[in-house]
């Protein structure tokens, strides 16, 4: 969803390139592209499924205050530190690599010529800070890195209240006064008041266990699949109907994000080989995420643009970014255990000198 909607949202670039093999015309192939969109929606429902899921699983252990408040903090660290890994590593790769083959985005052209804006610049956008400090992403894309981190950093505090009576509706109350008066808070632009409220379903959905407890109810009975698929399908044209009547965008996408999500859960993983294709793409998802647009804006554009048919361009960008993601991330993966058995080697020699000379 979110390749076909980073490539295809455009009707200009579509005219430009004498794109083909389109969905009956370039206005329906955009609309749709936009409506993929979802996609974002769809990565912060997840988010907050997973942060809740993790944190249940060892809520059980932390009983005490001070437990809490020291496993919080630091899963907050590792959680960034594991995020920012990545980003890190592709800027010391693309940086380099756009100056050399003279590509058309170049680092100097973003952030200045001089020495301390290019040194802003990278530093702000290895660290995700970048929209933090009004600084330009060297990948566009990029920008779901301020939102990912603001959910990092505010989960412990939702979740405390969250786990408390009432405590889910006290932060959608506060959620909606916040949206209601507060003039400055904006939900129509990408921003984290935004994506938000699928973040807060996501932890909802983990607190019932919607997910496990369809699984069960289809397992029951087989026809039962077919009408959760046709329920799910027809709830999600309704939903995008909908949007697009009140141009409303993130209520709907907030609800798409949760149908999405079931039909992967409970029916996409019940077909062998989809599950399959859809496991090595989750697993490589953070990387293909962070690289495509660099790939398909920046590396590759004539190449890929050049096949002209929108389905070709989009499998072979995906089979490209897919085979980098795996790349990259086992360089990325070597490199940080070579430096943690570095800092080992350093540290312990240290260490074993103090005790000898003990």
């Amino acid at each position: 969803m979110m390749f076909f909607h980073h490539l295809f949202y455009s009707t200009e670039r579509m005219a430009e390139y004498g794109f083909n093999a389109l969905i009956f015309n370039r206005d329906v192939t955009s609309q749709i592209a936009l409506d993929m969109k979802v996609c974002v929606a769809a990565f912060a429902f997840m988010s907050g499924y997973g942060m809740y899921k993790k944190m249940e699983r060892v809520e059980k252990d932390l009983t005490e205050g001070k437990k809490r408040i020291k496993w919080h903090s630091k899963n907050c660290i590792v959680t960034y530190l594991k995020l920012i890994k990545d980003t890190v590593f592709l800027i010391l790769i693309t940086v380099p690599l756009s100056i050399m083959l003279g590509l058309k985005k170049q680092p100097s052209a973003i952030w200045g010529g001089e020495a301390v804006g290019m040194i802003k610049g990278i530093l702000l956008n290895m660290t995700g800070l970048a929209d933090r400090f009004d600084t330009a992403w060297f990948i566009s894309s990029w920008w779901y890195l301020d939102i990912a981190i603001m959910f990092i950093l505010l989960f412990p505090f939702i979740y405390e209240v969250f786990k408390r009576r009432y405590g889910r509706y006290i932060i959608v109350g506060l959620y909606i006064l916040a949206v209601v008066f507060i003039p400055s808070v904006d939900v129509i632009d990408d921003s984290l008041f935004r994506y938000l409220p699928p973040f807060l379903l996501g932890m909802d959905t983990a607190d019932r266990d919607i997910f496990e407890k369809t699984e069960k109810w289809i397992k029951e009975a087989d026809e039962r699949t077919f009408f959760l698929a046709a329920g799910i399908i027809l709830c999600f044209i309704l939903s995008v109907i909908v949007q697009h009547k009140t141009r409303i965008e993130f209520i709907p996408q907030c609800f798409q994000a949760f149908l999405i999500a079931l039909f992967s859960f409970a029916l996409v993983r019940r077909l062998a080989v989809i599950s399959g294709i859809m496991t090595i793409v989750g697993k490589h998802s953070k990387y293909m995420w962070l690289i495509h647009v660099y790939i398909y804006g920046q590396l590759l554009r004539g190449f890929l643009f050049s096949m002209k048919n929108i389905w070709l361009i989009f499998f072979v960008l995906v089979i490209i970014s897919l085979a980098l993601s795996y790349v990259l991330g086992k360089s990325c993966d070597s490199l940080s255990e070579w430096g943690k058995s570095l800092l080992k080697k350093v540290f312990g020699s240290g260490e074993n000198k103090e005790t000898e000379g003990a």
